[in-house]
């Protein structure tokens, strides 16, 4: 679905387009969510939609928005993954500390992990 705007990006830049955060999803429609790299690319802004429920109408009121679209760091939308091969002494004790070990307490605090 085009938003009806079009948008250019500095170097280094992109855009993250998602469903306005914060905010109730308007009817029966999930948002996916995903980036536009608008240094190599210029054209209509756009979004893509799943409609979840055929048998009730889809409403769009004018006044509310579908989409957010923010300036997002290319850097940081490109993903870099760990090899577990790679991980050394350091890596693993830590992972046993935070992952293993907890594991094995039965009497450790509701929500523990996130402390």
């Amino acid at each position: 679905m085009s938003l009806g705007i079009a948008a250019y990006g500095g170097p280094g830049w992109g855009l993250l387009r998602r469903r306005p955060a914060h905010y109730p999803v308007p009817g029966a429609i999930e948002h996916f969510e995903g980036t536009i790299d608008p240094a190599g690319w210029f054209g209509p802004m756009f979004i893509n939609l799943r409609i979840t429920r055929t048998d009730t109408p889809m409403r769009r009121n004018s006044d509310r928005p579908l989409a957010q679209v923010q300036p997002a760091s290319i850097a940081l939308l490109q993903t870099n993954t760990a090899d577990v091969a790679d991980m050394g002494d350091d890596e693993w004790a830590d992972w046993s500390r935070t992952v293993t070990d907890p594991l094995g307490d039965p009497i450790r605090d509701f929500g523990g992990y996130a402390a």
